[in-house]
């Protein structure tokens, strides 16, 4: 929450400084970074979680210490080759592929990105593996303060568009640095010895492990460069700029997906399929994303006028109707998407997230071709409201076939009406206000209050999730005594 709150400050500060226009050259800039970051991984960090999870877990010390220093080589590696070859065709991707030649500098820079973003996520999915959350958490907070601190001060002493992507990528490189210093002070207390032949072999499992997962991420990955590449060709700058600083907001959802979407991976790579617990944390993961995501995609429909006019001051005048339209996109939320792919992988079955993300390719490509060119923005936003559906029906087919599981439907369907319903009449108070201070702070509070009435009088939560609540807040530190009011107060 800290990080995402710290970014999204810091996000919101660069698109009012930097305006629609200059926005706009910090998205599409960042378009080639993204189809780059696509092959250097190959999936080797979701391998690296899931066995450490569980060479830890039965105390295997010496492949532990293997498998981590094999599969943080190879990503070094191979995302110093990746962000070479970006370097180094920096001058003809931003000519022929951006068409925007001006832009050449921008990408060198942006280029530097990778290697450090390679090193952070391999440093996150080693910590992951572990268990140490807190050292996961204190690496993305140190990131999110130096480019929150970075970007925003090299924006506002003069270098424009290229001080928030010199910020970005020196955030990156800085903290992917001291990821690394804390993995090496880890291994110097770890026993056994660590030797070459092995470190291959375990490359060789990571690489099997992992190749589906990285054939996953490569066609949902590949499937978003489609989508921003339209984008870069039928969108003009200014919408593009009007989109991205709706986005800024979005982030807010990933408080919640985020952080469970961690934590469940490593569980479920320790759970034998035949483990009554599996189905009960499966059920439970999909029913708290639900029940904390979706109140805030609600809540930012509903609010997204004031919230915009407040934060930008008429500077994005169609970020608002872009914010609601885009919150679409979460409502798969309900049905499980935070929760499915990684009890998947957990259990080994990657070669079914590979077909997930198959299934979007072609849902997704077709309409992304037809809807982008004839409706712009809104036709790409369409197209990730629509795409995505085939996809997550398949993989609750799967997962309630063969591994005799699924969502709590009558739990999701008491959620989404409580939320549906707080929107609409939180929609109606905003409608009829004027004063915009009056629309956020009224609206946000009638639709606290009618949310939480409503998950009382559904009996969304039973005495076992008032427990749960009270034992997982019981770790917050001082937001505790806070958080303990508001569950007595619905209980």
């Amino acid at each position: 929450m800290a990080s995402t709150a710290i970014l999204a400050v810091a996000q919101i500060i660069i698109a009012n400084l930097l305006g629609p226009d200059r926005l706009g050259d910090y998205t599409v800039v960042f378009v080639p970074i993204g189809v780059a970051l696509l092959f250097q991984d190959l999936g080797v960090s979701v391998g690296l979680t899931s066995h450490i999870a569980r060479y830890h877990h039965v105390e295997l010390e010496e492949e532990r210490k293997t498998i981590l220093l094999a599969g943080l080589t190879f990503n070094i590696i191979v995302s110093l080759l990746v962000a070479s070859s970006v370097f180094l065709l920096s001058p003809l991707i931003a000519s022929d592929f951006l068409h925007r030649p001006d832009l050449e500098l921008l990408l060198r820079i942006a280029s530097l990105s990778i290697f450090g973003q390679a090193l952070f996520t391999t440093a996150n999915a080693i910590f992951v593996g572990h268990g140490r959350m807190e050292l996961q958490s204190l690496s993305t907070v140190i990131f999110a303060v130096i480019k929150g601190v970075l970007s925003p001060l090299l924006v506002i002493i003069g270098f424009s568009t290229l001080g928030a992507v010199l910020g970005h990528s020196v955030s990156y490189f800085l903290t992917g640095l001291i990821g690394l210093f804390i993995i090496a002070a880890l291994l110097r207390n770890w026993k056994g010895e660590v030797k070459v032949h092995l470190m291959l072999s375990e490359v060789g499992h990571l690489i099997r492990y992992g190749l589906p997962v990285y054939l996953s991420s490569l066609v949902s990955g590949g499937l978003n460069q489609v989508y921003n590449s339209l984008m870069v060709l039928y969108v003009v700058n200014t919408q593009i700029g009007n989109y991205s600083a709706a986005l800024y907001f979005a982030v807010v959802v990933g408080f919640v997906t985020t952080s469970i979407s961690i934590a469940v991976l490593p569980l479920f790579s320790r759970l034998r399929r035949d483990d009554p617990n599996l189905g009960l944390y499966y059920r439970d993961a999909v029913k708290y994303s639900s029940f904390f995501a979706l109140p805030i995609v609600g809540a930012l429909i509903a609010l997204s006028d004031p919230i915009t006019s407040v934060v930008y001051g008429g500077r994005f005048p169609i970020s608002a109707f872009y914010l609601q339209v885009y919150m679409l996109t979460f409502v798969y939320i309900g049905f499980g998407n935070v929760v499915t792919g990684n009890i998947l992988n957990g259990q080994g079955e990657t070669r079914i997230n590979l077909r997930c993300a198959l299934i979007s390719l072609l849902t997704g490509v077709p309409l992304a071709l037809f809807l982008v060119p004839n409706y712009g923005m809104i036709g790409l936003i369409l197209t990730l409201i629509v795409s995505p559906l085939p996809s997550v029906l398949y993989g609750l087919f799967w997962v309630k076939k063969n591994l005799f599981m699924g969502p709590d439907w009558s739990s999701g369907a008491k959620i989404f009406s409580s939320v549906f319903l707080s929107t609409l009449l939180t929609l109606f108070f905003v409608g009829v206000q004027s004063n915009l201070w009056v629309m956020l702070f009224g609206g946000a509070t009638i639709f606290l209050v009618l949310y939480l009435v409503m998950i009382r009088v559904l009996r969304v939560l039973d005495r076992s999730d008032y427990e749960f609540f009270r034992a997982i807040v019981g770790e917050t530190g001082v937001l505790a005594r806070l958080v303990n009011r508001i569950i007595d107060l619905i209980d």
